[in-house]
């Protein structure tokens, strides 16, 4: 890990509430969220789809959904810019140089009939006048640094001339052409094999390190981010569950939501599963504010008051939380 306790967060999420509002009816998709990221970070968002990480990554960008009205109380600060108090015209200028996006799907963000050195320096142009030499020279520098063979005529190509590990690569040459402070991964590697998502995440690693940028992996996967992080934010229904360094969430997790989601991994060592466990019932209705904790239905160890009392942060470890009663409960016993 490159940050250090001292330095201020680059990012900053502080008791998010994102509220989706169609004609009468409310949707609640976030409940208090908190989290920060230091520069040179890498942090990981998993759960279960549902769990809000996409709003969670839009509403740190400032991209709100069309057609819905949207209400977002809290804070996020990037490099101390407060991004929901910022106009349309801010959050547009702040595009791609204090945080940026890659996509899970690429040729979604990508216009297929614009060619590719463009549209990977369009957050660079968008800001300043830049000559169409030097910009299309930056995009071939970009495609290099990410590995795109040929980068000067795979520059002048379409999206539609790339495979879908050369597109995402595209994607991240455009989320990093501006330098952003803070980098968003949204499920990037989700549409690729399991040899294109190595490569593309040693990609990400590799750009973190050398910019210092930090970064939010965003994934559904528990697995993938063993390795890849420095720490794991894990959300359910809206809210985080658990939080502390991956490796420690990973051997050791405290909240049953975790300890789920991770016996649902395949292995490779150790006893022949034919079935591997599955984590009983679905996402709690999201058309009313939780009671209590959201996973208490499908939780193995819940109590009585789980359903209705909301649990606390519970600090398991140092830099280790969850919010689960039974933790609390465990936690006492051993004082």
């Amino acid at each position: 890990m490159t940050a250090t306790a001292t330095e201020a967060p680059v990012l900053e999420v502080e008791d998010l509430e994102v509220d989706f509002i169609s004609g009468d009816k409310v949707t609640y998709v976030l409940e208090g969220v908190s989290l920060e990221v230091r520069r040179g970070e890498a942090i990981g968002i998993v759960g279960e789809s549902g769990s809000g990480k996409s709003v969670l990554a839009r509403t740190i960008l400032g991209i709100r959904p069309r057609g819905t009205v949207v209400d977002i109380r809290g804070a996020v600060r990037v490099s101390g810019k407060d991004q929901l108090a910022a106009s349309d015209g801010e959050i547009r200028s702040r595009a791609g140089s204090l945080a940026s996006m890659i996509y899970q799907d690429p040729m979604r963000s990508l216009n297929p009939t614009v060619r590719v050195w463009k549209q990977i320096v369009e957050a660079v142009t968008n800001r300043r006048r830049v000559p169409a030499k030097d910009a299309q020279a930056h995009a071939v520098d970009l495609l290099r640094q990410v590995g795109v063979p040929d980068p000067e005529a795979r520059a002048m190509a379409y999206p539609g001339e790339f495979s879908g590990g050369m597109l995402q690569r595209v994607g991240i040459a455009a989320a990093i052409a501006a330098h952003p402070d803070v980098l968003l991964a949204d499920e990037p590697t989700t549409a690729l094999d399991v040899t294109v998502q190595r490569r593309v995440l040693d990609l990400l690693e590799q750009v973190r390190a050398e910019s210092g940028m930090g970064l939010v992996l965003v994934t559904h996967d528990l697995g993938l981010l063993a390795d890849r992080t420095d720490r794991t934010v894990v959300m359910y229904a809206g809210r985080v569950m658990e939080t502390g360094p991956t490796s420690i969430v990973a051997s050791t997790p405290a909240h049953p939501y975790t300890k789920g989601l991770l016996a649902a991994i395949p292995r490779l060592t150790g006893p022949v599963q034919r079935e591997l466990p599955a984590i009983g019932g679905s996402l709690p209705p999201l058309s009313a504010p939780r009671a209590g904790c959201p996973f208490a239905a499908r939780c193995p160890v819940a109590q009585d008051r789980c359903a209705t009392q909301r649990p606390p942060a519970v600090a398991v470890a140092d830099g280790h939380t969850a919010h689960c009663w039974a933790v609390a409960d465990e936690q006492e016993a051993t004082k």
